[in-house]
């Protein structure tokens, strides 16, 4: 089995508000989601 080394760093968006979180994750080119594959967090 070959093996993948492939590495993803998601930015650390712990304190902001949902708004400029999902705005950061997006401008990585990510799509932010919820706990479990929820929909993006619009509070919080």
């Amino acid at each position: 089995m070959a093996q993948n080394d492939a590495k993803l760093d998601v930015p650390d968006v712990v304190g902001l508000n949902a708004d400029d979180a999902c705005a950061i994750v997006r401008g990585t080119g990510l799509l932010p989601v919820g706990p479990d594959g929820a929909a993006a967090p619009s509070s919080g």
